[in-house]
């Protein structure tokens, strides 16, 4: 099994900035030293020390990797894709071995029963597969706005704060806006966020309801045979 960028360079999925840097470094030199290591297996290493920092050191690549991380995790928990198509290839009519003759089931009802449920099952996994990447997609959209709404935010204050100064340096003294006022604009933007954030949830509660509707009309469908 392939280690994450996390155990690549031995430390916790909570770790800061300095923390990544300094293991990155010790990474790097515990490569350097060990002499069991050849001219491949130590270039794939490096390789796998300085991607494992590049992803870490990024705040928007981290973020996506941490919810793919997490995802990922989530769907090994469950049964696989794969082992539901073993399912369905079971269901489908293999000749069975009894006292070591082969035969063949011949009654013509269960095998239609057995390929409904086969294709049942099929559709189930279709549409697990379906709503773990909605999910996935959405964790990561919503990781990003909010890291670019928090840089935007950071750089308008900065910049404020660069104007001031500039103007009491000019002699034009002109007031940062007052806590009140601040306030008042904090609260507008927090009401358009909040706006945006129903919007999604109603999107993301449209596509639910659609998944289930499917869902229940597959198993509706298969009832009325």
């Amino acid at each position: 099994m392939k280690r994450n960028h996390y155990d690549i360079l031995d430390i916790p999925e909570n770790a800061s900035a300095t923390w990544i840097e300094r293991a990155h470094q010790k990474r790097l030199l515990a490569i350097e030293q060990d002499t069991s290591l050849n001219g491949k297996k130590r270039a794939s290493a490096l390789a796998d020390a300085n991607e494992a920092h590049r992803v870490l050191t990024d705040e928007k690549l981290r973020a996506a990797y941490d919810v793919a991380l997490l995802a990922k995790r989530e769907a090994d928990s469950k049964p696989s894709v794969i082992t539901k198509m073993m399912q369905i290839v079971l269901l489908i009519g293999l000749p069975l071995v009894a006292g070591g003759t082969y035969f063949y089931m011949d009654n013509q009802a269960k095998v239609r029963a057995q390929q409904e449920q086969a294709e049942r099952i099929a559709e189930e996994a279709r549409l697990e597969a379906k709503r773990i990447k909605f999910e996935l997609d959405r964790k990561v959209a919503e990781e990003l706005d909010r890291q670019d709404r928090e840089k935007a935010e950071r750089a308008r204050i900065e910049a404020q704060r660069i104007a001031h100064e500039e103007e009491m340096r000019n002699g034009r003294f002109v007031p940062l806006p007052t806590l009140e006022q601040q306030a008042r604009e904090k609260q507008a933007a927090d009401l358009v966020e909040r706006n945006r954030l129903i919007q999604e949830e109603i999107e993301r509660r449209k596509i639910q309801l659609e998944l289930e509707r499917q869902k229940r009309f597959l198993q509706q469908s298969q009832r009325g045979y």
